[in-house]
């Protein structure tokens, strides 16, 4: 954890200088949370510590296959990410390329023919694999459309991968807790930088990297008999519940979805006035205070796990709707206000 900290503190220094240099900016438009143009990408030194931490699990671990795909198909992304960053690839591009990545992974988990939610089995064949890839992509790029807030993807990549991690090595799974625990380290770097106000954003090599990487790890786990996917969905409720539910409602109204927007909760609240920090800040809380105990009841009393899982979703879900119409009606409220004056 110790090298891949140093290791991504002094690969976003460079991101900065070589995003400063090639113009990398992202620069404020009608759809962005942020008031001022910002170097992108230094997600390459999050990266980076992952690639310090694959090093030192290959060397420990050299007869591993099954690292050495997870570790292959999550650097593919990051790959696509840092190009995308720098030339805007299309996104036929992107999704073949995450879909691949996908198929790798469940390549190496053979299939992953059963899924454990705490003691129940689910033996679902090759609709499940596909069900799987389907997840991984999509969550490669649900972190792209909640990394919109300083700090936010970046602090929940820490909660979930640290907790997954000390469960992993509780289980036996050394390689890949080694894994979880030095990306959250190098994710620590990199939040000094993206704190609020950020000096530098995430980018796609980041965000992309990072909501691969969660899932695929999940998935090499729960092929090593650990309670991976299962326990992946509980710790990262909020941005699965955020992002899938804005995805629905967007559909549901016949909306363009591949038009950018800023309907996610997150963004809502900071338009009806709650600064970046504060966004941030209430999602540590809700992870460390509401969802990290319920993980810990799930991880040391599996049989709860099913029942724990359907009603954090449920729960999550109606106060995700619940404040979304509160949003609403107070940005409709100070609208009506502005044109009266």
């Amino acid at each position: 954890m110790i090298v891949t900290f140093f290791a991504s503190h002094f690969g976003v220094a460079m991101a900065m200088r070589y995003a400063l240099a090639k113009s990398l900016i992202d620069i404020p438009n009608a759809r962005s949370s942020h008031k001022m143009p910002t170097p992108r990408g230094g997600g390459v030194g999050v990266v980076l510590g992952f690639i310090a931490v694959g090093v030192i699990v290959a060397a420990l671990y050299p007869q591993d296959s099954l690292f050495y795909v997870g570790y292959i198909s999550a650097l593919i992304v990051a790959a696509v990410g840092w190009l995308d960053d720098r030339r805007s690839l299309s996104a036929l591009t992107r999704l073949g390329t995450h879909t691949f990545a996908a198929v790798l992974v469940i390549f190496a988990a053979d299939g992953l023919a059963q899924i454990h939610v705490g003691e129940f089995v689910l033996s679902l064949g090759m609709p499940g694999a596909l069900c799987v890839v389907l997840w991984l992509v999509w969550s490669t790029n649900l972190f792209n459309f909640m990394d919109g807030s300083d700090g936010l993807a970046a602090q929940q990549g820490i909660f979930v991968l640290f907790t997954m991690g000390l469960m992993n090595l509780g289980s036996g799974n050394s390689e890949l807790a080694m894994l979880m625990l030095g990306t959250a380290a190098a994710l620590g770097a990199f939040v000094r930088w993206n704190w609020a106000p950020a000096k530098i954003f995430m980018g796609d090599v980041g965000s992309g990297f990072l909501g691969f990487l969660l899932v695929a790890l999940a998935v090499l786990g729960e092929y090593r008999g650990a309670m991976g996917l299962a326990m992946g969905l509980l710790l990262n409720v909020l941005f699965v519940v955020d992002a899938t539910g804005t995805l629905l409602r967007r559909i549901f109204n016949r909306e363009n979805i591949v038009v950018a927007h800023r309907k996610h909760l997150y963004q809502r609240m900071i338009q009806v006035g709650l600064t970046h920090g504060q966004v941030a800040a209430g999602a540590i809380a809700i992870n460390v205070l509401f969802v990290l105990p319920v993980a810990v009841v799930a991880y040391l009393v599996p049989v709860l796990m099913p029942w724990i899982l359907l009603g954090m979703y449920i729960g999550v879900s109606a106060a995700w709707y619940w404040g979304s119409q509160i949003c609403v009606t107070r940005l409709a409220t100070n609208s009506q206000q502005e044109s009266i004056a």
